[in-house]
């Protein structure tokens, strides 16, 4: 078990980051074509950490995927511990006759008892040697799971060697910013246990047992989300109230009313 991909915000110039990988890879920087909506990038030859910044966001934004994403989450936490993590992927690997089909009857059931979208996709025939992918969680959701035929997956490009009973269980984690900082110290395990659903299924398929980590976004009592909902709808107002009256006057306002409601 092992990060596959990594990605974070690191809390330091481009200059630095540039740096920090030539000292730690060894390795020379080359110009790459930025993905929208950043204006530059560069990838490291050696470890191929990629680095992209500009737009709407001068600090480096850091990318690491597959055999990188290890040394990538390693890089991150030892010269950026205050990094905030925007996609971290933990990958469970398996090589047994019949173990895809045993995964996904566990997954499903999970998924159905905590009532968990599930996307199919692919042909259902095993026989068919297409590879079959089980996607548990909503696309807007900062956890999914990801089920698919690994072997018949690199098979397709490097058919020597590779067995087709390969079969990945991967947790994908996209945390919200509640979570981005949280998650920069996780270990890989501990991914698991961001959502109750995948660390239940991180129990029942690799026998992990994993601490919930509860995302505190969702804990607010009816009050506390009913006064935020109030406050972003009318923030505005309450400002431009502010500005023309004074903080004073308002503070007296709500007293009053606060006192009325008793």
């Amino acid at each position: 078990m092992q990060f596959d991909y990594y990605s974070a915000s690191l809390p330091a110039s481009v200059s630095h980051c540039e740096a920090m990988i030539k000292e730690a890879h060894k390795g020379s920087l080359v110009t790459e074509k930025p993905v929208s909506p950043y204006k530059s990038a560069f990838r490291c030859s050696k470890s191929d950490f990629r680095v992209y910044w500009g737009g709407h966001n001068p600090r480096p934004y850091f990318v690491s995927s597959g055999a990188g994403a290890v040394l990538g989450a390693d890089f991150c936490r030892a010269h950026y511990p205050a990094h905030r993590v925007t996609r971290a992927d933990v990958a469970l690997d398996f090589d047994q006759e019949g173990i895809f089909d045993r995964m996904a009857d566990t997954c499903l059931r999970i998924a159905r008892d905590r009532r968990v979208a599930v996307l199919f996709i692919g042909d259902p025939d095993p026989e068919a040697k297409t590879g079959r992918t089980y996607y548990f969680g909503s696309t807007s959701s900062d956890v999914r799971v990801c089920l698919y035929e690994k072997g018949l997956k690199e098979a397709a490009t490097r058919p020597e060697g590779v067995s087709e009973a390969w079969s990945r269980c991967e947790v994908r984690c996209r945390p919200r910013k509640e979570r981005k900082s949280l998650v920069a110290s996780l270990s890989p395990s501990e991914c698991w246990g961001l959502s109750q659903w995948s660390k239940d299924i991180a129990q029942e398929v690799a026998g992990m047992g994993v601490p919930f980590r509860p995302d505190p976004s969702h804990r607010q009592n009816t009050v506390d989300a009913s006064i935020q909902h109030m406050l972003k709808q009318y923030g505005d107002t309450i400002s431009r109230y502010i500005a023309k009256h004074g903080r004073e006057t308002f503070d007296q306002k709500i007293t009053a009313i606060v006192e009325e409601s008793r």
